[in-house]
């Protein structure tokens, strides 16, 4: 009877959705169906020429009609006439004019942009691009992530985030971010569309993303699409690189402290192509040199990335994607004597695992559709073990603390373009979750049995989507979505209602003002601990202990070109969250004594909710010898936890208040080229003492016990961050091969950016004083890397 009920439950939901979606359908023929002239529909693909990547955000434009590619570089286009001429351009490649009757024999029609080989003074496109300048959204191509400097040469993609607007970094030298007041936890991220749920290596100082096995990525902090939901502040589709149809192509590169390699190439040409990309770190036997094997901490990561695509033919192309990390943090400590031998061994570990297949099939040229099938693995463990041997008794213990999380999802999406001036999107999904927030083992040789204590759950969530992008008249744009969620645990289903909206006005000068509002719900959760970026963080999922999160979020945007090749985007923003959580005042997930084992969640994790606001800008400049941006944030968060703080509001990590970054790379000639990046933030908000108290006992007179005393929670705001990272490369076109040189410097002017406080205490005359210590971390770091590309 359970099944049957949630059947009906489940049809009920997908009738409301398709009624939502066809409704809209029908009202926009009704008001579109009074224009009788003479239509031609152009369809097909946008990609790069050298390798037959697909172009994400290309545009394409006639006279009267715009569109842009989605993300497979798949558009469509209803024009006037046949002799209208079409304009595609796309930053970083040179524009075209064509002629729509270039199309091939199965009327699909392919066109392919040139790479510019050297940054040009002007390259923007004079024509008006209605609708094309969206607020609350970035594309950030690969090469723009390669440029831009980072710790030890390691190209990132989550580092060229932190630098965006309205998005705050985590703790020095982290991958961590928080966006728009929002938690570390809010942020989806997503791989060929299979969740990413933790993207940290080496403690969070690089993330899984390597950059050589990326395209690109599209970032989302509001006016969100009504196709992605499931977390409540930002929204990162990141996407892998086809593989070369054309040729083989190798690249790859040795930085201080991991090297990598990427192959990638047609198997059928034009037809069936393939992309490797593996990475792994060599700081193990780095650190096994300045160690005594009877006392050893090592490290090491690794990234494996694979991908093949298969056109079977003009409608139909098939893909089949995976990704492979883990890191390992372990240290082990030996001590032998004559009768005694003692080993401990102390392990972090955690990785993540998925795998995505997808079909994309078009239904004449007006329809486009992707189902995918994907399945993401995320586990971590800590674990501490002893063993001792005196004589010929035997000793063994082992405390575990373990956490998993399964997903798999089955969905459909689809894109059909109505006319010159609207388009749906819609789709259905399907997702299955297993959760294993915490399991603790307890192992001893002592005891009778051993101890375990597992929380688990099995989850299902499912709904669809429907949205209509729609110009009307010359000026006004409108985009109109809903999103439909069922989420089911093993004690209460929820169904939530998210809708979406986005209305933008074209004004002089190419400008334009815009207009969003998104409600977002997370039913999958996270607390962290310490923002290490170590496994010390709890994802489990909403249950009847935890209603799922929720905000509400209001933009207004303002964008326009100044000159020729600069673009101005100015946003305000309002975001109210509901049941946000963290951790309870003293409480930890990693208690392991039998009476601490039986600890459940509402004992530890505690529910309040939030309010953030604030003013951003970013000032761009895409083309030219210099180019960068210029990203300034003006915001405050502040939450309240009836738990927490007396129930009073206070201030969380992730406000702050001023936040200023500036990116520039400068192309001296096709050889050199000089990147650069400085910011500016406000501190952090940490618990600080506001007073002393020195405790003696009759054995303690010299060195006596301090007791701080705390007040408010956060009240006190550490040192502003400021650092400057610079690089430098140097481009050689060999015979066979082309090889760079990168030179760089972290920190270049030795900013000590506090990681951490701590008490101290000095003897001065007539007593001893109590300070609070600023504790950094990365000192000035100069860093050489060595890439190659065959």
């Amino acid at each position: 009877m359970r099944i049957i009920s949630k059947l009906v439950l489940l049809k009920a939901i997908l009738r409301n959705i398709l009624k939502i979606a066809f409704g809209i359908e029908f009202m926009v023929f009704v008001l579109l169906s009074m224009d009788v002239k003479s239509q031609t529909i152009v369809s097909g693909y946008i990609s790069d020429s050298l390798s037959s990547e697909p172009i994400i955000g290309a545009s394409i434009s006639s006279k009267k009609a715009f569109s842009f590619t989605n993300n497979y570089g798949y558009f469509s286009l209803t024009i006037d006439l046949l002799s209208d001429s079409l304009s595609v351009s796309s930053i970083g490649f040179q524009s075209r004019k064509v002629a729509p009757a270039n199309y091939t024999g199965d009327g699909i029609f392919r066109l392919s942009l040139i790479p510019q080989t050297t940054m040009l003074d002007v390259v923007m496109v004079s024509e008006k691009k209605i609708g094309s300048k969206e607020t609350g959204q970035v594309y950030i191509s690969a090469k723009e992530i390669k440029q831009t400097p980072t710790l030890f040469g390691e190209k990132d993609a989550i580092k060229a985030i932190q630098y965006l607007p309205g998005v705050q970094k985590g703790i020095e030298g982290s991958t961590s971010f928080y966006v728009r007041g929002g938690g570390a936890g809010e942020n989806l991220l997503q791989l060929d569309e299979a969740t990413v749920y933790n993207a940290n290596h080496l403690f969070g100082f690089f993330s899984v993303f390597n950059a050589d096995a990326i395209n690109g990525l599209n970032f989302y902090k509001g006016s969100f699409p009504a196709i992605y939901g499931g977390r409540l502040s930002s929204v990162s589709d990141i996407r892998m690189k086809d593989g070369n149809s054309k040729e083989f192509k190798a690249e790859g590169g040795i930085s201080i402290i991991s090297s990598r390699l990427t192959l990638q190439g047609p198997i059928i040409k034009d037809k069936l192509s393939f992309l490797i990309s593996a990475r792994r770190t060599y700081l193990d036997p780095l650190l096994k040199v300045f160690q005594s094997t009877s006392d050893e901490t090592l490290y090491n990561f690794y990234d494996l990335n694979g991908k093949i695509k298969w056109t079977a033919n003009p409608k139909n192309t098939f893909y089949l994607s995976s990704y492979l990390g883990n890191d390992a943090l372990t240290n082990s400590t030996e001590d032998q004597r004559e009768d005694e031998c003692s080993t401990s061994i102390s392990a972090f570990k955690w990785g993540n695992r998925t795998l995505t297949t997808r079909w994309n099939h078009l239904y004449g040229q007006r329809l486009f559709s992707n189902t995918s099938l994907i399945q993401t693995v995320y586990h971590s463990e800590r674990s501490n073990r002893s063993d001792d041997i005196i004589g010929e008794i035997k000793n063994h213990n082992l405390n575990s603390f373990n956490s998993r999380i399964k997903e798999t999802t089955l969905k459909i999406d689809f894109d059909y373009y109505l006319n010159a001036k609207s388009a749906l999107t819609y789709g259905f999904w399907y997702s299955h979750y297993q959760f294993v927030p915490r399991e603790i083992i307890l192992q001893n040789t002592r005891s009778s049995q051993d101890i375990k204590n597992k929380i688990q759950s099995k989850n299902a969530s499912t709904g669809g989507y429907a949205s209509i992008k729609n110009q009307i008249g010359d000026h006004l744009q409108s985009q109109i979505g809903i999103r439909q969620v069922l989420f089911k645990t093993e004690t209460k289903t929820f169904i939530k209602t998210e809708p979406r909206l986005r209305f933008s006005l074209d004004l002089m000068k190419n400008s334009q003002i815009s207009l969003s509002y998104s409600r977002m719900n997370q039913f999958i959760n996270q607390v962290q601990s310490t923002g290490l970026g170590i496994p010390t963080d709890l994802w489990f999922p909403t249950d009847s202990d935890f209603n799922p999160q929720q905000s509400d979020q209001i933009s207004l945007g303002y964008s326009r070109p100044i000159k020729e090749n600069y673009e101005l985007k100015v946003e305000a923003y309002v975001k109210k969250m509901k049941n946000i959580l963290a951790y309870q005042e003293g409480a930890g997930i990693f208690a392991t004594g039998e009476q601490d084992a039986e600890f459940k969640l509402p004992d530890i994790v505690a529910s309040g909710d939030g309010i953030s606001g604030g003013l951003e800008l970013l000032l761009k400049k895409s083309t030219g010898k210099l180019n960068g941006w210029l990203s300034g944030t003006v915001s405050r968060t502040v939450y309240r936890f009836p738990l927490l703080n007396e129930g009073k509001p206070f201030f969380p990590v992730q406000d702050r208040r001023f936040d200023i970054t500036l990116v520039s790379n400068y192309t001296f000639n096709k050889k050199t080229r000089l990147s650069a990046v400085w910011f500016y933030t406000s501190g952090n908000v940490l618990a600080a003492p506001i007073g002393v108290t020195e405790m003696y006992h009759f054995y303690e007179q010299i060195f006596p016990t301090f007791v701080a005393a705390y007040g408010n929670r956060n009240a006190y705001r550490s040192d502003p961050f400021h650092r400057l990272d610079v690089t430098l490369s140097r481009t050689k076109e060999k015979k066979k091969y082309t090889q760079t040189w990168e030179f760089g410097i972290y920190n270049a002017y030795f900013r000590k950016n506090p990681l951490y406080y701590s008490l101290q205490s000095e003897n001065k005359p007539g007593g001893s004083i109590i300070t609070l210590k600023r504790i950094y971390l990365l000192p000035v770091i100069p860093f050489v890397s060595y890439n190659f590309t065959i």
